[in-house]
């Protein structure tokens, strides 16, 4: 019996439907507006609304919140423009959050220290930024805010103010990767390299101080023994001794010759004199 090929049955996949905003609808446009005149009023805290407005992001992000404004004018502004959210990619925005959690931690710690306060860092927070919003005004520094606090909270019983700052620097180092888009395999690479550059110039620095070494071992071998390892030269002979320890000759001048002559005279003549006393004396008698 002759074999029927079978058909092949494909099945289409239905296509993506996009959605198309209506026409008339623009209520991203108008939620981006009004979240730029929040960032703008933030940033710039014009009078009583403004003041308290940028109050109300230092209690989420303390001395950050000028960043926390030019955010949300950034996507306020993009929202207007494009009826939807800034396109980002999720790597970018966990990039970005954990950077800011550790600004936030590194804010905190440096407040609190600077404040001499060694506990219930929430509370000392909330104390700063209470007084601020009755006093209308944004002048003391509150470290990272309310979201600072909770975190050091957190890191500071566990590490203290030195972990707590290694911490916020790992955080932020993956917060960097991720916004970049670099994976552990090139930073380990990296690593790797370095360590191996590292071990190459030790090595090489410790063939230099031992060349060096035997530098200095073979010059003093070839120099003369000095102190107590020098040699011993032979006795000198009685004849050196004294022909060294004899004064050299005394060249006379004209003035020397005559002082010797007159003292030689003084010397002679002294003695005869005193023998003709005595034989005048004999004679007398």
């Amino acid at each position: 019996m002759p074999q029927t090929k079978r058909r092949k049955t494909t099945t289409r996949r239905p296509a993506a439907r996009k959605t198309k905003r209506k026409a008339g609808d623009y209520t991203m446009n108008w939620f981006g507006a009004g979240i730029t005149a929040f960032g703008l009023l933030a940033l710039f805290h014009p009078g009583m609304l403004g003041v308290t407005i940028a109050n109300v992001l230092r209690l989420l992000g303390g001395d950050t919140y000028l960043a926390l404004a030019v955010a949300f004018i950034f996507v306020g502004a993009w929202m207007v423009v494009a009826g939807h959210m800034p396109p980002l990619r999720k790597r970018v925005i966990w990039g970005i959050a954990l950077m800011y959690l550790a600004s936030l931690i590194g804010f905190t710690g440096y407040v609190m220290h600077a404040s001499n306060v060694h506990a219930h860092f929430w509370s000392a927070t909330w104390f700063i930024l209470k007084t601020d919003f009755a006093a209308l005004t944004t002048g003391t520094p509150a470290g990272g805010g309310l979201l600072g606090a909770l975190i050091y909270t957190g890191t500071y019983p566990l590490l203290g103010q030195v972990g707590s700052y290694i911490v916020a620097g790992i955080i932020a180092l993956v917060g960097l990767c991720l916004f970049f888009g670099i994976q552990s395999s090139q930073i380990f690479d990296v690593l790797h390299r370095i360590g191996h550059a590292l071990a190459e110039g030790v090595s090489r620095i410790r063939t230099a101080i031992s060349d060096w070494h035997e530098r200095q071992l073979s010059g003093q071998a070839n120099k003369p023994a000095k102190g107590k390892h020098a040699a011993v030269q032979p006795a000198r002979t009685t004849d050196e001794v004294d022909a060294k320890e004899l004064p050299a000759a005394h060249e006379f001048t004209d003035r020397s010759r005559a002082r010797i002559f007159q003292s030689l005279n003084l010397k002679l003549t002294l003695p005869i004199r005193r023998f003709r006393i005595r034989l005048l004396t004999v004679q007398r008698r």
